[in-house]
């Protein structure tokens, strides 16, 4: 799957600042960096989910 979006351009950084997690993306292989802010824990959650709802094992998250 990473292979997938990484041949298309895709950069993801996530680090811990504080309360949140900090998220930069990039979908032109680092040309245009976004940064999202999110609650601590959000993150994490929403991977869990998406890896849930496509039936992925809970170990590629960490979990």
């Amino acid at each position: 799957m990473y292979s997938e979006i990484s041949d298309k351009g895709w950069r993801f950084f996530l680090f811990a600042c504080g309360k949140n997690d900090i998220l930069l993306c990039s979908s032109d292989w680092g040309k245009t960096v976004h940064r999202h802010a999110f609650p601590q824990g959000e993150v994490k959650r929403a991977v869990e989910q998406f890896l849930t709802m496509e039936n992925f094992p809970a170990s590629l998250s960490g979990g």
